[in-house]
């Protein structure tokens, strides 16, 4: 009597058929009970019907050993496995979830130094990047080679109204969605192996952009965002569409299949990319070229979206990170004026309260401009006291101000060399009139080079040290790299971003010999030391590497990774500096195969310069090695949320 079976996810008819002892799916398909399945995909819940096997006797002496074959085991099946090189190919583990390749495209090997491989069977340097991955086939009716496509699959979403979020409800192929869907779905060789009954593909990969799926081709799949920037306004858009919410599709039609072409039966097998995902929560502040103007270079908010959900999201991949836009998204903000004045920069001198003439107490004056002022300034003098720190210095005038205007202070962490932190005094009106400030002082102390500044800083103009303001370094160890300088400082306060998220400080100009600069955290040293808010999680970087174009897209990732890491760069002598993102070369303009753009991860490993706690010195950078991915993902919780 014939039974019915309820289908399951991946299930074929010739799959059921050769479960319940038939050779194919003839049986089935010849029952008009499962006329509606002869020419579509079985889906999970579908009824089958399975037909009375014609059982016959088959007579043999019995003084003999007679070898039966069952010519229909085991069934025909796909999955996904990264194989191991003594286990037998079918009782190898089943992968459950694939990753962005980390390495080299073009290499393998514990230490990614030698070519990948593009055999098949067991090769050791293919081996040893776990993120590898290969396609097994069992069909005991195939010859030498079956051919498998490998997709992408394309998530679909929708608003969840409770949560007001976007979730996953299913998954599509890309189909001519994208420019380039031929990288999204390829044709490839699985060859016989060992077992009479497998078959197995190359070495292969998941990659996130053009140039490394051509590097190996037929080894690739392109798992890649649709990003274009435009931020339709509805809940999903282009730019949605994530890397790590794809899933990854093989699917095998068996060719003995008695179905008719396209309708033979086709077996599945798909899986999640990405595991222990995390957002990382991000925001933007771009300078107008003048007060009231328009944004510097005509960035857009196009352009930095584009260039999160395009660039930054590909190079994060790697490390199971994803990009959010959190409040205030994009927003554009006013050059700032000149009303910073600085205290003890660097040096964290305190006043001596002393005058060279003596006894005489000591003062700071400053000298205001506004148009609010009935004659267009006014001097304000502070009196200095001995031991006065720059934080009491600042007090002091803020104390003094005239009507009609507020000061807002801000202690910096100490320089490494210094006594006290420098302070920051901003003075504002009002009625929000632009102001500029001069300043002098008699106090001994407070004469000292540089100890009194006012910050002069244009976001627009080539390099913001031609202005005045202290020179831009990126270098790591120079001594007050916490507090930074007095430029970068000023350029933050314009717009103070929250302390959970990355804020990105867009100007035009190319600093000094960088494209950007971060405050780095710095919290493997004592909390006086650390880089405080609003400065903390803070980068400026050059509208280079913000516009419409491509060109240098490792810029943006490369300075959030100071602040995701807590690192400085991967040294030179390391043997994959030139490839990491956070290399000390300088960054390309393009995004070549051998670029740096790689997040190692286990097995690699490479040497960042990086703060310690244990040091004589407090701030003297140190040499650590270290996973990036392990060293990223553990750094960076403050400013991450899950799926």
């Amino acid at each position: 009597m014939p039974t019915k079976v309820t289908a399951a996810n991946g299930d074929t008819l010739c799959g059921l058929a050769i479960e319940a002892g038939f050779l194919d799916c003839a049986p089935l398909r010849a029952d008009a009970a499962n006329s509606a399945f002869l020419t579509r995909d079985l889906a999970a819940g579908d009824i089958v019907t399975i037909p009375d096997i014609d059982v016959r006797e088959v007579a043999r002496g019995t003084d003999a050993t007679h070898t039966f074959v069952a010519e229909n085991a085991p069934p025909v099946r796909i999955r996904f496995t990264h194989g191991s090189p003594a286990i037998k190919y079918l009782q190898d583990a089943d992968s459950t979830v694939l990753n962005v390749s980390n390495y080299n495209t073009i290499a393998a090997g514990r230490n990614a130094n030698v070519p990948f491989p593009d055999q098949f069977e067991f090769q050791q340097p293919g081996h040893d990047d776990p993120d590898t991955f290969k396609v097994e086939v069992v069909d005991p009716a195939a010859g030498g080679t079956v051919n498998v496509v490998l997709e992408a699959m394309k998530p679909l979403y929708q608003l969840e109204l409770d949560s007001n979020q976007l979730v996953v409800t299913g998954h599509i192929p890309f189909g001519d969605s994208v420019p380039t869907p031929d990288m999204r779905k390829i044709d490839m060789e699985c060859k016989k192996v060992r077992s009479s009954v497998s078959f197995r593909s190359r070495y292969l990969r998941l990659v996130v952009d053009e140039k490394d799926f051509e590097a190996a081709p037929g080894q690739t799949l392109l798992v890649s965002d649709m990003a274009d920037g435009l931020g339709s306004g509805s809940p999903v858009d282009n730019d949605t569409v994530e890397i790590l919410d794809q899933q990854v599709r093989a699917s095998y039609t068996r060719t003995a299949c008695p179905g008719a072409a396209p309708n033979k039966c086709t077996v599945r097998a798909q899986l999640p990319i990405g595991e222990d995902r995390k957002r990382v929560r991000i925001a933007f502040h771009v300078f107008k070229s003048t007060r009231g103007g328009t944004p510097i270079l005509n960035l857009t908010t196009q352009n930095m979206r584009r260039r999160l959900f395009k660039w930054w999201r590909r190079y994060y991949a790697q490390a199971n990170l994803a990009p959010t836009l959190v409040a205030p998204g994009v927003e554009f903000i006013d050059p700032p004026d000149e009303n910073m004045l600085v205290i003890g920069q660097d040096s964290g001198t305190s006043a001596s309260g002393k005058t060279a003439k003596g006894p005489t107490a000591s003062t700071l004056t400053v000298t205001i401009s506004a148009s609010s002022l009935p004659t267009g300034s006014q001097a304000i003098v502070a009196s200095l006291t001995k031991g006065m720190t720059p934080l009491d210095v600042g007090e002091a005038v803020v104390a003094v101000l005239p009507a009609g205007f507020k000061g807002e202070l801000h202690e910096n962490s100490r320089a490494f060399n210094a006594k006290n932190g420098s302070c920051d005094l901003l003075i504002t009106a009002n009625d929000g009139s632009p102001i500029t400030l001069k300043a002098s002082t008699d106090d001994t102390s407070l004469r000292l080079k540089g100890a009194i500044q006012i910050a002069r800083v244009s976001p627009g103009i080539t390099n913001p040290a031609a202005t005045g303001a202290d020179k831009v370094s990126s270098d790591a160890t120079t001594v007050g790299l916490m507090p930074s300088t007095i430029d970068l400082r000023r350029i933050i306060y314009c717009s103070q971003g929250s302390a959970d998220c990355i804020n990105v400080y867009v100007i035009a100009a190319q600093m000094t010999s960088a494209a950007g600069i971060a405050f780095v955290p710095g919290d493997d040293l004592k909390d006086d030391f650390r880089a405080r808010v609003p400065l903390r999680h803070s980068i400026v970087v050059a509208g280079i590497g913000m516009d419409g174009t491509d060109n240098f897209p490792a810029i943006l990732p490369h300075e959030c990774g100071h602040i995701l890491g807590d690192v400085f760069h991967v040294e030179k002598f390391d043997s994959h500096h030139k490839t990491e993102v956070m290399t000390q070369n300088a960054l390309p303009q393009d995004n070549l195969v051998n670029a740096p753009k790689r997040l190692c991860d286990l097995p690699v490993q490479v040497t960042y310069g990086m703060f310690s706690t244990s040091q004589a010195v407090p701030g003297t950078a140190i040499d650590r090695t270290t996973s990036s991915v392990k060293r990223f993902r553990e750094r960076s919780n403050e400013l991450t949320e899950g799926f």
